[in-house]
């Protein structure tokens, strides 16, 4: 086997500390707010989880407001009457995507399963795509707005798909 000169990193180890660093560095790079939009994503979905529907609605900017025109009030009821009707409430949060629009607003986009029952197996479930804004007031960030849809909505899944095709030089 052929000797090195002192100093020099073999080949192999060189490739492998920079795949290491390839695969470590993107979970990193995140700014420290978009961190803690993530963070307020995760804990507002906890509270809601745990019925504990003052804490979640303390994420609520007051001028809260839906696509649909629904404020913070309407929210806070909304949470109340699922924790009466739900003895287990469960969100399962995917692919959270923050985005600084500005220094004092952001984009916050997730995948929510959401599902309740009585007991131990969900009786009812449904999937959305959340989209939502936050705005920073200070040194906290605020949810202003929110609009959801319905991931796995069965008129998007039939809608006929249209294609143009081209017609190919033969």
């Amino acid at each position: 086997m052929p000797q090195q000169p002192a100093g020099l990193i073999p080949i192999t180890t060189l490739c492998l500390k920079l795949l290491v660093c390839y695969l470590i560095l993107p979970g990193c790079s995140q700014s420290p707010d978009e961190e803690v939009i993530k963070a307020n994503v995760e804990a507002l979905a906890e509270a809601i989880e745990s019925k504990q529907t003052d804490t979640a609605v303390d994420f609520f900017h007051d001028n809260f407001v839906t696509d649909k025109g629904q404020d913070k009030e309407w929210i806070q009821r909304t949470m109340l009457l699922h924790t009466i009707r739900h003895d287990t409430i469960q969100l399962l949060l995917t692919n959270i995507s923050v985005e600084l629009l500005d220094e004092a607003t952001a984009r916050a986009s997730f995948h929510v399963i959401a599902t309740g029952g009585r007991g131990l197996i969900p009786e009812q479930g449904q999937a959305y795509r959340m989209e939502t804004e936050w705005r920073k007031e200070g040194s906290d960030w605020a949810l202003v707005f929110a609009k959801w849809k319905k991931a796995l909505d069965a008129q998007s899944q039939t809608e006929p798909v249209t294609a143009q095709r081209k017609q190919l030089p033969v």
